[in-house]
């Protein structure tokens, strides 16, 4: 890379990655990454130097609860949209509700079986899709998310849902 201050977007996708390699982390500037499709098991610490990050594809790899270790809000203020679908995750890892600028939280076909109360604190979410988990209910402060337009719940064991929102479009599955 020449001029690694002038990335703007990576993708580096289906490539069996374990780890991010270490030149990602010169690109000061980046706005989007994707490194989906990969066999990544944690984000190391040197990830907080990409915080221009405003867009974040980590979808079918191998993370888990304890792989956001380093990954905190502070970091990335600019951070919108966050996809860690198909991974190994059983709960919101909780640095995630201190991303208060996050717009699309996508958390489909992981091992999520409840969502915790603090997921109110997203308060700019407008989409949020939790399919192909194995929650068996919602807690009332979902209700919070003034802007939340798009819930997905379809494939999941819910047993109760709250009353949702006026204008929150939403696919379920009871």
């Amino acid at each position: 890379m020449e001029k690694p201050e002038e990335v703007e977007e990576l993708y580096i996708s289906t490539m069996g990655l374990k780890e991010f390699p270490e030149k990602i982390f010169l690109l000061k500037n980046l706005k989007k990454l994707d490194f989906s499709n990969n066999s990544l098991t944690k984000i190391p610490r040197q990830f907080s130097q990409l915080s221009q990050l405003e867009e974040l594809r980590l979808q079918n790899n191998f993370l888990k609860n304890a792989s956001f270790t380093f990954f905190k809000a502070k970091d990335f203020p600019h951070l919108k949209i966050l996809d860690l679908s198909k991974n190994k995750i059983t709960r919101i890892p909780k640095h995630i509700f201190q991303f208060n600028n996050l717009i699309n939280l996508d958390l489909n076909k992981n091992s999520i079986k409840e969502i915790s109360p603090e997921i109110a604190l997203l308060k700019n979410l407008s989409l949020l899709i939790l399919s192909d988990n194995l929650i068996s209910k919602l807690p009332e402060e979902i209700n919070q998310l003034k802007k939340l337009r798009v819930l997905d719940l379809h494939k999941n064991q819910l047993e109760f849902l709250p009353s949702l929102g006026r204008g929150v479009l939403h696919w379920i599955n009871l």
